[in-house]
C-alpha cells in the first residue's frame, strides 16, 4: 500500500470482468463512485481486479470518518440531493446492468465484509402507469415552430436546459410565431406515461394557448403587492424576484 494512504477500499459489481468491462462503461461507475464518495483530494484510484469486477482505491486517514458518515447518512436517506442522486444513479447503472454492487474495506490485502451496498437489480421497479390526460403548462424560451403538414411542431427551451416539445394547429402557430426566442407560457392538453424507472414522461401536449412571459406583468403585480398595508412585498427587489422566478426548477404544471 502507497505510503500517503492508511485506507484501502474496493468498490466490487457482480457483472463482467476487467476484460470485459467496456472502458466507457467503467469510466461511468468510476464517476459515480467519485461523486457519491466525495473528498475529491483523499480519494485516488488504485488499480483494477477481478473475478468479477472491482476498483481498488486508496483513502487517506482524515477523510475516513466523512465518508463512513457519508455513507451512513445515504442508508438513512439523510445525505444530501447531489449525493442521493449519485447513489441512485448508481443503482439504475447496475440494474441495467443485472447487477449489484459494495464497498468493500481492504486490510492486510484481504477483502472484508461490505460496509455499504447497493441493490441495484433487486430494487422492486415502480409499475408503469398511463398513459393518462390532463391540462398542462410549460414556460421558456420559444426556439423552434415547424411543420409542413396540417400539424405544426413547436420546442420550448426551460431554464435547466430541457426542451419540451408540442405541437398545434396552424392557427395557433400563426397566433405563436410572433414570440419566437421569446419568454411564454403555453397551455394545452398533456399525455403522461410513468416509466418503469419511476420517472415522468411527457409523451405527447397539444397546444391550445401562448402567452408572452413578460417582465412587466410581474413587476405591475409586484407593486399592487406592496400597496395592501402591512404587505412584506415592500421589502421585495423585483428584479431579483422575477430572476429568482426564471430560475424556478418548476417548467411544465
Amino acid at each position: 500500500m502507497a505510503a500517503d494512504f492508511e485506507f484501502e477500499y474496493e468498490f466490487w459489481i457482480d457483472a463482467y470482468s476487467p476484460k470485459t468491462i467496456p472502458m466507457k462503461r467503467l469510466g461511468d461507475y468510476m464517476a459515480q463512485l467519485g461523486r457519491l464518495l466525495g473528498n475529491e483530494d483523499n480519494v485516488h484510484f488504485r488499480k483494477l481486479v477481478g473475478g468479477s469486477t472491482a476498483v481498488r482505491y486508496g483513502v487517506k486517514r482524515e477523510a475516513i470518518p466523512k465518508i463512513e458518515e457519508r455513507l451512513e447518512q445515504i442508508k438513512h436517506n439523510e445525505a444530501a440531493n447531489d449525493v442521493l442522486s449519485a447513489c441512485n444513479e448508481m443503482n439504475e447503472m447496475l440494474r441495467l446492468d443485472s447487477a449489484i454492487g459494495e464497498i468493500r474495506p481492504i486490510v492486510n490485502g484481504k477483502v472484508q465484509r461490505a460496509k455499504f451496498r447497493f441493490a441495484g437489480r433487486e430494487i422492486p421497479r415502480p409499475p408503469k402507469v398511463g398513459p393518462f390526460n390532463e391540462p398542462a403548462a410549460i414556460k421558456g424560451e420559444l426556439i423552434r415552430l415547424e411543420g409542413g403538414d396540417a400539424t405544426k411542431h413547436a420546442g420550448i427551451l426551460d431554464s435547466q436546459g430541457r426542451t419540451w416539445k408540442g405541437d398545434m394547429n396552424r392557427e395557433m402557430a400563426i397566433e405563436m410565431r410572433q414570440y419566437l426566442f421569446e419568454k411564454v407560457v403555453v397551455s394545452g392538453d398533456a399525455r403522461w406515461l410513468r416509466n418503469e424507472s419511476g420517472e415522468w414522461e411527457l409523451a405527447a401536449f397539444h397546444i391550445h394557448s401562448c402567452k408572452p412571459l413578460t417582465k412587466d406583468t410581474l413587476e405591475e403585480d409586484i407593486k399592487t403587492l406592496r400597496g395592501i398595508p402591512g404587505s412584506q412585498w415592500r421589502e421585495v427587489d423585483p428584479d431579483e424576484f422575477i430572476r429568482e422566478q426564471r430560475k424556478d426548477d418548476d417548467e411544465i404544471h
